[in-house]
C-alpha cells in the first residue's frame, strides 16, 4: 500500500508502470459538514461533565477552528520554498486532542477554555511559519476571527492578557 499527496499545480508526475501494480482508490476531503459534525460530537462528549457555558460554546469553537483552517489551507499553499506548508486534517485533531486533555477542576471557566483553544491554534498552525511575513497573516486570520465572532470578542482582553502558557509537565523526564 503507498498514498500520495497530490499537490495542486504541481507537476508530480508518476510513472504508469510504477502505478500499474497498485490498485488506485481516491478519497476525497471531508465537507464542513462532516467535520464539524465529527469534531463536535467529539468534543461535545468530553465536555459533558463541564459548566453549561462551556457546554454551550464548543459549536462555536468548532466553527472558528474550522474557519482557521480553511483560511490557512486557502492562503498557505504549498510552494518548492515552502514545501512543510502542507496543512491536513492531523493538525486539526491535534488541536481537538489538546482540548479534551481538559479537566472540569482546572477548565471551569469560559475565558480558560478559550486560551487554551488560542493557544493551541497558534501552536499548531503557526510553528510552521518561518517568516515574518505568514505569521503577521496568520495573526491576521486570528484577528480577524475575534474581532467577528461576538464570544469571542466579549472575552477578547483575557485572551490575550500577558503569555499564553499551557503544558503537561507529569512526562517530563
Amino acid at each position: 500500500m503507498i498514498c500520495f499527496y497530490i499537490v495542486g499545480g504541481s507537476n508530480n508526475n508518476i510513472d504508469p508502470r510504477f502505478i500499474s501494480h497498485f490498485s488506485i482508490f481516491y478519497i476525497s476531503s471531508p465537507s464542513r459538514e462532516s467535520l464539524f459534525r465529527i469534531f463536535s460530537t467529539i468534543l461535545q462528549n468530553h465536555v459533558i461533565t463541564f459548566s453549561i457555558e462551556i457546554q454551550e460554546i464548543i459549536p462555536n469553537i468548532i466553527k472558528y477552528t474550522l474557519q482557521i483552517y480553511e483560511d490557512i489551507l486557502r492562503l498557505f499553499v504549498p510552494t518548492p520554498t515552502k514545501f512543510y506548508y502542507i496543512f491536513s486534517l492531523r493538525d486539526l485533531s491535534r488541536i481537538i486532542q489538546s482540548l479534551l486533555q481538559t479537566t472540569p477542576e482546572r477548565f471551569n471557566t469560559i475565558e480558560r477554555f478559550l486560551r487554551l483553544w488560542l493557544h493551541e491554534c497558534i501552536r499548531i498552525f503557526s510553528g510552521r511559519f518561518n517568516d515574518i511575513k505568514d505569521n503577521e497573516l496568520f495573526n491576521k486570520i486570528l484577528q480577524n476571527i475575534i474581532d467577528n465572532k461576538s464570544l469571542l470578542k466579549s472575552h477578547r482582553n483575557y485572551l490575550f492578557r500577558k503569555l499564553i502558557l499551557f503544558s503537561d509537565y507529569r512526562t517530563i523526564l
